[in-house]
């Protein structure tokens, strides 16, 4: 148990025989002095009063034998090489305090004589019980597994986790440190340590961090922008990549090579920077996540899935000499191989193992279900599930939901507050109705990657559901009649009449369909991924409902925002190398175009009167006013709104704007409904309850 576990057990690193001789000393001192000598009010304070406290020898019996209390200081030596090397040199000692009883320090003459020999009397009793236990040590077999121990981490008050769509943990590979993503940058958690302590560096808004080999690096994506590292004692972050898609899932191999999941299929890259090149493309319509090399160097292992739906996506393992493909498990996603012979992976909010051979590529026996409850990534975004097992078998994850409730609160630029009477719920993309008087938004059950439109009325004050089934449903925009609203799912975009009176029918198939805008005259602009970059084009929602690219330029366009009266369409595109908002008229898109952010920008959304655009900075919700709209003359755009402070999801717009246009409609986030879990030698149990023979 945690009070008996020497300094190296407890912060995870390799152990030998002196780890047996440390939880010796610790008993022998215990008997002797009556009290534990390491102590705390959960497992994580006791292992760092292991790691941090030195014994406490002015409790030991002031007439202890010399030779005893040398014995309990090399025994309880924090240092492994100055510890004894074996139990014999320990039994040595005790033999000699035996043989010569008077080396003890004389007693006070002034004492009655049995007062002189009660102490004396009562360390030979333990000593010999010491010696006593050594000669039945000696029966036990030389090898005994470790324990395995087990103790939450709970986010300390404040700390809220941030981009819940990608990955939120790591761990090192010797398994003394991990860190989780927070809204205030990247916290690093070591065994070792009490307090979690901030990344400097890291501030930015950032997803899916990831641990170098050494662990002295970690490296993250900024989102829509570039894959960066940064020490972890802090400093300046360095740019490994310029990668403005979207990212699923990244690993840093001991080649010192990263390789990460791209709209595109995967990319490898040198973790010290340059070009990445595709090493594995993308089939048709398909999504890959989470790549990663297995011990061959030649095999990298990642999930696949054509449908977005990544409970009943396949793990595969590709060549890279061959490029032959080897599907694992049909069922699952977000897999890692372990050197136990296990293959790891996730399939709704569980985790599962099954028997492995990394030679033949290969798997044998059932899949085992070992941990319940994992926290998944939001909104079913990707196939993240927020686990990580080290080599020397610690493993670290999230459980419980990507979302402790989000709530939707009026915003206007000053930054005054005013909470909706909605309760709080794992919500998702508000969208306010024409006339101002409802608001649809996704709502997720607790728990679960699926979710459902619903529609809040302001007066009535009261929340329906409108759809129904297995799926995600999000995304959602009302027709401009306010009748209907539209939604994506893993299936294509589908319509529903908004109150609740007929059944969803499907406008689109097709999984990387997102729906933004209507034209005038009631075509819908939404973005079209399924041909390789994302476009933006548009459809007649009557007739033969045949879509019609506007802008197909070989980079991503997204996030189409029509102006009121359509004249202008603003989009997010990463042409120069970083997502930018632009400007161009509209039917005629190729009558101009305008570049209104600097330094990036995502998510495009007009004020009624067409008087503001707003949209996403870096760091800040940014406005920019229109001076003529004629001629589409802006000012320089300015912040208005601290983006740390909201919460922003998915890839899809999160918040909407008032009719009047000064105030905006956001989400909050109360923090992630999750606890950090923290497994040390969990390989023994994975081993147990998953033999490999």
């Amino acid at each position: 148990t945690a009070g008996y576990m020497s300094p190296e057990q407890a912060s995870g690193q390799a152990t030998d025989q002196r780890a047996d001789i440390w939880a010796f000393g610790v008993v022998l001192y215990e008997m002797l002095t009556g009290l534990p000598l390491f102590s705390g009010e959960s497992v994580p304070h006791i292992l760092a009063d292991v790691l941090r406290t030195e014994p406490d020898w002015s409790r030991l019996p002031k007439h202890l034998h010399p030779r005893l209390k040398l014995l309990l200081k090399r025994c309880l030596e924090k240092k492994v090489r100055s510890r004894y090397h074996g139990i014999a040199d320990a039994r040595a000692d005790i033999e000699e305090v035996l043989s010569d009883p008077q080396g003890a320090t004389p007693m006070p003459l002034a004492q009655p004589a049995s007062r002189r020999t009660l102490p004396l009397v009562a360390a030979t009793a333990i000593v010999t019980a010491a010696i006593t236990g050594l000669a039945a040590w000696s029966l036990w077999p030389s090898a005994q597994p470790r324990p395995v121990n087990r103790f939450d981490y709970d986010l300390p008050k404040g700390q809220i986790l941030r981009n819940t769509g990608r990955r939120v943990i790591a761990l090192t590979s010797d398994g003394r440190h991990f860190a989780y993503n927070t809204s205030n940058g990247l916290y690093l958690r070591s065994l070792d340590d009490l307090e979690p302590r901030l990344i400097p560096g890291t501030e930015e808004n950032f997803a899916a961090p990831f641990f170098s080999p050494t662990g002295e690096f970690v490296a993250y994506w900024v989102i829509g922008r570039e894959l960066k590292r940064v020490s972890i004692s802090g400093g300046a972050p360095v740019v490994i990549t310029r990668f403005t898609g979207l990212l699923y899932g990244a690993s840093w191999a001991s080649d010192d090579t990263i390789l990460y999941g791209g709209q595109h299929g995967i990319f490898r890259v040198s973790a010290n920077g340059g070009d990445p090149k595709l090493v594995v493309p993308a089939e048709n319509r398909e999504q890959v996540y989470g790549p990663e090399l297995l011990p061959d160097g030649n095999t990298i292992l990642f999930s696949s899935t054509t449908t977005g739906d990544w409970d009943r996506a396949q793990i595969i393992a590709q060549s890279l000499s061959t490029h032959k493909r080897t599907v694992l498990v049909d069922g699952g996603s977000d897999a890692h191989y372990v050197p136990t012979g296990h293959l790891l992976y996730a399939r709704g909010n569980s985790l599962f193992a099954v028997t492995f051979d990394a030679d033949r590529l290969t798997v044998s026996g059932n899949a085992v279900e070992l941990v319940k409850g994992l926290m998944r990534a939001a909104s079913n975004v990707t196939a993240a599930a927020n686990y990580q097992v080290s080599s020397d078998g610690t493993l670290v994850y999230a459980s419980g939901s990507a979302g402790g409730g989000n709530t939707l609160v009026w915003v206007d630029r000053t930054g005054r507050e005013e909470p909706l009477a909605l309760r709080p719920c794992l919500c998702y993309y508000p969208a306010l109705s024409p006339d101002g008087t409802r608001l649809a938004l996704t709502q997720i059950a607790p728990g679960s990657t699926q979710g459902d439109i619903w529609v809040w009325q302001f007066k009535e004050g009261t929340l329906t559901r409108l759809t129904s089934g297995a799926d995600l449903k999000e995304s959602p925009l009302w027709t401009p009649d306010g009748k209907r609203i539209v939604y994506r799912s893993p299936k294509g975009i589908f319509w529903i009449p908004a109150d609740g009176t007929g059944a969803a029918e499907q406008l689109l198939k097709g999984s990387d369909l997102g729906p933004y805008a209507w034209t005038t005259d009631g075509k819908l602009i939404f973005t079209d991924g399924t041909a390789g970059n994302f476009d933006i084009a548009e459809m007649a929602v009557t007739g033969d409902r045949k879509r019609r690219p506007l802008l197909a330029t070989g980079f991503n366009e997204v996030s189409p925002a029509l102006s009121p009266g359509g004249r202008w369409l603003a989009y997010q595109s990463d042409e120069s190398g970083t997502n930018e908002i632009y400007v161009r008229p509209f039917p005629g898109i190729g009558g101009g175009k305008w570049k209104v952010s600097e330094g990036g920008g995502q998510d495009p959304t007009w004020s009624p009167d067409g008087r503001t655009l707003f949209f996403l900075g870096p760091k800040s919700l940014m406005v920019a006013s229109v001076e003529n709209a004629a001629a589409f003359t802006f000012r320089r755009p300015q912040a208005v709104l601290e983006r740390a402070k909201y919460y922003f999801p998915g890839t899809y717009r999160q918040y909407d704007v008032s009719q009047d246009g000064q105030r905006l409609l956001m989400l909050k986030n109360n923090g992630a409904a999750a606890r950090i879990v923290v497994v040390t030698n969990w390989l023994e149990e994975l081993k147990r309850r998953v033999p490999t023979n």
